[in-house]
């Protein structure tokens, strides 16, 4: 049922976008909408299945054991990356959407929105956030040993709690990163499109004091 609910949430926004790219093919706002949110989760879910066949080698019993893939009768890589889809569509979501909503234009129009360029490199924070967390986490982890005595109870060999433990920490850390990394996004969506407007702002007043602009006088990103 939840593989079905993805895939036409999927759906959704393939036809939607269709849609309105039909209906307003000179200005598809909906249509940029729904691909930025489609791309969010297929983003999330390639990093959510290489993330976890990475710690799927690492320690299978995390897998096995931890999070019960030994009763799925489907072959364990196949099933590790079912189970890594499923986690990782809900986050890309939350994500694009995150980043959509700090973005929305106000009815004045001031801050203007980021082009969707600059959305593009922004939704690679809370990837680059979860990938250093994660392995933080791990690297702490295999140290203090935090979950080794849930491996214990889940019947994980001795000679193999160490790895599943320092897995757990890795895939705790991964979604503390994604989630830290989604605000911090945001922030940065709300800090670019205001700084647009200081910069807006210094230019008109640059022009409106000489008419003409000095090259020194401008923002470096606007100088020739």
């Amino acid at each position: 049922m939840r593989d079905l609910v993805a895939l036409a949430g999927i759906a959704f926004f393939i036809a939607a976008g269709a849609r309105d790219l039909w209906m307003h093919p000179a200005d598809p706002k909906k249509a940029k909408e729904y691909g930025f949110l489609l791309y969010a989760m297929l983003v999330a879910t390639a990093y959510g299945v290489a993330h976890d066949h990475i710690t799927a080698t690492l320690s299978p019993d995390y897998f096995l054991r931890w999070k019960g893939l030994s009763d799925d009768p489907r072959p364990f890589r196949w099933a590790v990356t079912v189970l890594a889809a499923r986690a990782s569509l809900g986050p890309g979501v939350l994500a694009g959407t995150t980043l959509l909503v700090a973005n929305h234009p106000r009815r004045s129009g001031v801050p203007a929105p980021l082009p969707y360029a600059a959305l593009l490199r922004l939704s690679l924070v809370p990837l680059a956030a979860a990938a250093t967390t994660a392995t933080v986490a791990g690297l702490a982890n295999s140290i203090l040993q935090f979950g080794s005595a849930t491996a214990a109870d889940l019947l994980v060999p001795p000679d193999r709690i160490h790895a599943c433990a320092i897995v757990w920490a890795v895939h705790a850390g991964s979604y503390a990163g994604a989630f830290l990394g989604t605000i911090a996004s945001a922030v940065l969506v709300v800090r670019r499109r205001h700084g647009n407007i200081t910069r807006s702002t210094h230019r008109d007043s640059v022009l409106d004091g000489g008419g003409i602009a000095r090259h020194e006088d401008l923002p470096k990103e606007e100088r020739p």
